[in-house]
């Protein structure tokens, strides 16, 4: 996808398509009894470092889903998480203006931004 300065505004999901919520809170332990993958990066992550999650919804696919969160309603699906480093890229190319999928390579957007600005 590459750096882009706005989301597109006219996507509309499909029964079963997830996206993520774009309410993204600071920094926070990572949550669980085992390593987990960063969704940019893809290192480990150790249990207990700082991380950042990505919540996600999905958009309800058949009759039961829809019978129980509505015709519009927001399946809670599991998070997304994004290692320190990734996360410190990822809210600075946001503070600038850019739109970013937090499933991109946080590396690479920051390699792209410096090309683009000669840093």
């Amino acid at each position: 996808m590459g750096l882009t300065c706005g989301c597109d505004s006219d996507w509309y999901p499909d029964p079963g398509d997830w996206y993520w919520n774009g309410k993204v809170d600071d920094y926070k332990p990572l949550p669980f009894k085992r390593r987990k993958r960063c969704c940019s990066c893809k290192k480990l992550m150790d249990v207990g470092s700082l991380a950042v999650e990505h919540n996600r919804i999905k958009v309800p696919e058949n009759d039961i889903e829809v019978n129980i969160y509505g015709e519009d309603g927001e399946m809670p699906i599991s998070s997304d998480w994004m290692c320190e480093s990734c996360g410190d890229i990822f809210f600075s190319l946001e503070e600038l203006g850019y739109c970013v999928a937090p499933r991109e390579d946080m590396r690479e957007l920051a390699k792209e931004y410096a090309s683009e600005h000669d840093a």
